[in-house]
């Protein structure tokens, strides 16, 4: 209907990660009840622009089923970003499990109360990729049992075992003020856009779409990999845990609706002007 009043939705994604079922299920929402688009949100998250008004309810009962949705009172809860390529390649698995404690916690309403409404964490595994959005309170893997805490982009030189930390980072938001002028730019990671050898003998791809946004029907295709997928807040997407014959076929299959696999593609460059381009004609 050409008449109907959309409105837009954040589905956040604790960690960046989506299921296989999850992306299956929004992306048969939004072609069925939104404009048939889903947009990277930056910082692991991700955002349909347009839901039909009259069927929000709707919309958030069918991500609900699968586990996505928005939690505690209404208000935007604040995100967790994790270092993506933790514990597949380099990095430590454990800090998957702490953005899912940290989560939790952060569903409490009484908890996001306490916090400011532009508050969000990241847990950096050492490489430097979330420090350089400059989270407002976050912990860098030390490479043992531990992390350093860093508020505001900066270091603090204190040490966390990793079994507290989680409590330790909401505590600490919970006192952090936003600095009046913002840390200085970092330098932004190398893009995880490509083949990439997992530790354990598997594949991981990473792939950018035109601006940052998908199709539903492209939600569908990476969806029926049935494979792990997580967003990145470089607006990449990585579909992980693949055996080389089917990181080969995803590629010639994806290839062609709009996945550009290719690290040097302006699409994996967001901050640019270039990346600004039209979506090729089978992406549309």
């Amino acid at each position: 209907m050409s008449d109907r009043v959309l409105a837009p939705l954040h589905v956040p994604l604790p960690g960046g990660r989506i299921t296989a079922e999850q992306l299956a299920a929004l992306a048969e929402a939004v072609d069925a009840l939104g404009d048939g688009h889903i947009e990277h949100a930056g910082r692991g998250g991700l955002r349909v622009p347009g839901v039909d008004a009259g069927r929000c309810a709707e919309f958030a009962a069918r991500l609900a089923a699968t586990g996505l949705g928005t939690h505690g009172d209404g208000r935007p809860v604040p995100p967790v970003v994790v270092s993506p390529l933790a514990g597949r390649i380099g990095g430590s698995q454990t800090l998957w499990s702490i953005a899912d404690q940290l989560d939790a916690a952060l569903t409490d309403a009484a908890a996001v109360s306490e916090l400011s409404d532009r508050c969000w964490f990241g847990l950096d595994d050492g490489r430097g990729d979330v420090l350089a959005h400059s989270p407002d309170v976050a912990a860098v893997w030390t490479g043992s049992s531990a992390a350093e805490l860093v508020l505001g982009g900066r270091r603090t030189a204190q040490i966390i075992v990793l079994e507290h930390l989680a409590e330790a980072l909401l505590a600490a938001a919970r006192d952090v003020q936003r600095h009046a002028e913002p840390p200085a730019p970092q330098t932004r990671p190398a893009p995880r856009v490509g083949w990439f050898d997992q530790d354990d003998g598997r594949v991981l791809l990473g792939a950018v779409t035109a601006n940052g946004r998908m199709t539903a029907r492209q939600a569908q295709f990476a969806a029926a990999i049935g494979a792990p997928l997580i967003v990145t807040a470089d607006r990449e997407l990585l579909i992980a845990d693949l055996t080389e014959g089917v990181a080969e076929t995803v590629v010639r299959v994806l290839a062609p609706l709009g996945f550009s696999f290719d690290a040097n593609s302006p699409w994996a460059r967001p901050d640019e002007p270039s990346a600004r381009q039209p979506a090729p004609d089978g992406a549309r």
